[in-house]
């Protein structure tokens, strides 16, 4: 019966090693987990931060990557608008100019009939 006395404190020793193990580890698992969700509502909060900063930056019309294409929108306006007004101005001078000729060639014709 000794030896079964032995052994039963063996297994018993072996439990309570096998339940302190799963208290580490679940104390381990429980740290790690909080850890992560620290982590995760810091980077939830960092993201918000920066999602908040830039809409202040394009309300102040200081948001770089916007400001470059909007000038770039700007300029093209700006070039379309130069040529249109030029088309405009050399449209205006050809009809100016057939005008002038009708009427030269109407005062001709009114030479040629008086004559």
């Amino acid at each position: 019966h000794g030896t079964d006395s032995s052994c039963d404190q063996d297994d018993n020793s072996d439990d309570t090693m096998d339940q302190t193990r799963k208290k580490e580890a679940q104390f381990s698992m429980a740290r790690i987990e909080k850890h992560f969700t620290d982590l995760k509502e810091q980077l939830y909060k960092d993201r918000i931060a920066q999602v908040e900063k830039k809409i202040e930056e394009v309300k102040k019309g200081s948001a770089e990557e916007y400001l470059k294409p909007l000038r770039e929108l700007t300029d093209e306006g700006e070039d379309k608008l130069l040529i249109n007004e030029t088309i405009k101005q050399l449209q205006c001078e050809s009809v100016y100019n057939k005008f002038e000729a009708e009427k030269k060639s109407c005062k001709e014709q009114l030479e040629v009939s008086e004559i």
